[in-house]
C-alpha cells in the first residue's frame, strides 16, 4: 500500500478562500460615495472614471501593482483635476478596503482545510498577485496568520 503525504498546500487568497465579487462591489460603492459627493458625479460618471483609471494603471504596470487600488485612486483623482489628490488618496483607499473587508467572509470549511493540512504536517502558503500591504490586511481580517506558514506575493 502506498501512503500519500501532502507536504505543502499552496492556495490563492482572492476569490478562492472568500468570495471576491461582493467585497469588491462594496469597496467600489464606498469610493463612489466619496467621488459623487466631492465631484457631484452621477454613479455612471464615477464608474466610467474608475474604469478609465483602472485601465490606465493596468497599461503602465504589470503584476501586483496593476491591481493596486491606491494607484487606481490616484489616477482617478488626478484625472478629475483634484489638486489635493495625494492628500486624500490614502483616506479613499482605506475607505475602499474597510468597506471591502466588511463584506469579506471565509468560504465554508476554509479554516478547517488549512488547519487540517498543517495538523498533518503540511506547510501552507498563500500565493497571491496583489500587493503585500493589502494582503496583510486581509490575512489579519480573516485571522489566518496562525494557519499559514508563508505568503508568496
Amino acid at each position: 500500500m502506498v501512503e500519500h503525504v501532502i507536504r505543502g498546500l499552496f492556495v490563492d487568497l482572492d476569490d478562492t478562500l472568500y468570495d471576491y465579487e461582493p467585497c469588491e462591489k462594496r469597496g467600489r460603492a464606498a469610493l463612489a460615495e466619496l467621488a459623487t459627493a466631492r465631484f457631484n458625479w452621477s454613479p455612471a460618471m464615477f464608474e466610467e472614471a474608475f474604469q478609465t483609471a483602472r485601465k490606465r494603471v493596468k497599461e503602465r504596470f504589470s503584476g501586483p501593482s496593476g491591481h493596486h487600488r491606491l494607484l487606481y485612486i490616484v489616477e482617478l483623482l488626478s484625472a478629475a483635476g483634484e489638486l489635493d489628490c495625494l492628500a486624500i488618496t490614502r483616506e479613499w483607499e482605506r475607505a475602499y478596503w474597510s468597506s471591502y473587508l466588511d463584506k469579506a467572509v471565509l468560504r465554508h470549511k476554509t479554516q478547517s482545510l488549512l488547519d487540517d493540512a498543517r495538523a498533518h504536517g503540511a506547510k501552507v502558503a498563500i500565493v497571491t498577485d496583489l500587493v503585500l500591504e493589502v494582503q496583510l490586511w486581509k490575512l489579519t481580517h480573516f485571522d489566518l496568520f496562525r494557519s499559514i506558514d508563508a505568503l508568496a506575493v
